[in-house]
């Protein structure tokens, strides 16, 4: 990981470590039909990352749990973080791309319900 990525990745953690932040990030951005269900009292930052070893030299990820608000168990959210300082033309096929790597790495751990990724590009 470049100096600056490790810099952007410090900064972005570190924001999104403070609870009240990581809620009103999710309250806002996430679209109403999923924010609606859950009970963010409840949000956590879990110590999980999901990306792979290889993907972490550009990509880093935080996961979090939350409450449903029926009590139906929790939701996990994965917030992937992307740094990007000049457009690419595959940008969009390679955060799909961390995705479902994301994705593989829960199946693989046997998760009972696969985790909300989240991609947010910087």
């Amino acid at each position: 990981m470049g100096k600056i990525t490790s810099i952007h990745d410090t900064f972005i953690r570190a924001i999104m470590a403070d609870r009240n932040i990581a809620i009103e990030y999710f309250q806002s951005y996430l679209p109403p039909f999923v924010a609606g269900q859950l009970d963010f009292s409840t949000l956590t930052q879990l110590p999980d990352v999901y990306v792979s070893a290889e993907l972490q030299k550009t990509m880093s990820d935080i996961v979090y749990s939350c409450q449903r608000n029926d009590g139906k168990g929790e939701i996990k959210i994965s917030l992937l973080i992307e740094h990007k300082s000049y457009i690419e033309k595959y940008t969009p096929v390679q955060v799909g791309g961390c995705i479902f790597s994301g994705l593989q790495k829960q199946i693989e751990a046997k998760e009972k319900h696969l985790s909300l990724i989240i991609p947010v590009l910087l």
